[in-house]
């Protein structure tokens, strides 16, 4: 018997193995396909390979979207509309007679984080993603905080004139159409700091709701390269935030990439 997790953003697909230790083995990647008839097939043939023949006992893994309690159901994904209506839980059910267990990929990394990197020995740890877009979610005591939807920070409302969200302003896929270049090719340093002082705006407004010990700030635009600085965040954030008495420590996600495929082990615990 094996177990596979998986993670599928608005970007990449990312299926693995999870080892006898409860590490990831043969992470394998690949660009996540638009229509959820392609993604299907695309997903499936990776959980075969992965299983290499042999049965699969558990499935987990994160989606980037609302899902629908119970059933799995993806309600609704701005950065995979055309995924929405379809339910990988039993979809995968279906076709390896598995256990399956699917959650919103941020929340995932959330755990991940809180259970594995930045945010262990933490209470009540906040988790801001910046990829293609911006999720969150908060773990409390090393589990996923009850909701009615799922969490949503990244469609918080920065700018009232316009009903540009936190997403509009800083996700991946906003800067890339704003500069007209890939966010991972843009070296300007006064791009990024204004990219970093209005995600910290989303940042306080977080903490301020959430009440956390710790903010870990993760995804591929903090962790990878040229980014959002972490520093920046946390000198913008004291700056502004002051209904608190004092500011929560705000840290680097440590596993970064791995979040949501660790957290989705952690899911299975």
């Amino acid at each position: 018997m094996t177990d596979i997790v998986f993670d599928i953003g608005g970007t990449n697909m990312r299926v693995a193995r999870i080892a006898s230790n409860g590490t990831l083995e043969d992470i394998v990647a690949r660009p996540t396909p638009q229509t959820k008839e392609d993604g299907l097939k695309q997903l499936k043939s990776l959980c075969h390979t992965q299983a290499g023949g042999k049965p699969i006992e558990y499935i987990a893994g994160g989606l980037a979207g609302i899902l629908e309690h119970g059933s799995g159901v993806l309600l609704r994904s701005p950065n995979l509309s055309k995924w929405e209506g379809v339910s990988l839980e039993e979809e995968l059910r279906k076709e390896f007679g598995a256990s399956v267990k699917v959650a919103n990929d941020t929340a995932l990394g959330a755990l991940g984080e809180a259970r594995r990197g930045a945010g262990q020995g933490y209470e009540i740890v906040a988790y801001l993603a910046v990829g293609t877009g911006v999720g969150g979610a908060r773990v409390v005591r090393g589990s996923i905080d009850e909701t009615a939807f799922g969490f949503e920070p990244g469609h918080q409302i920065i700018q009232y004139e316009t009903g540009e969200s936190l997403e509009n302003l800083v996700g991946g896929r906003s800067v890339q159409k704003k500069m007209g270049m890939a966010p991972g090719s843009i070296t300007d340093p006064v791009v990024w700091e204004a990219v970093a002082k209005t995600f910290a705006v989303g940042v306080v407004n977080t903490i301020v709701h959430w009440s956390p010990h710790v903010v870990v700030l993760g995804g591929s635009m903090v962790t990878d390269g040229n980014g959002i600085s972490v520093a920046m965040v946390q000198e913008e954030v004291t700056r502004l935030l002051h209904a608190f008495p004092r500011v929560p420590e705000i840290k680097r996600a440590d596993i970064g990439g791995s979040s949501v495929l660790l957290g989705a082990v952690e899911y299975l615990s």
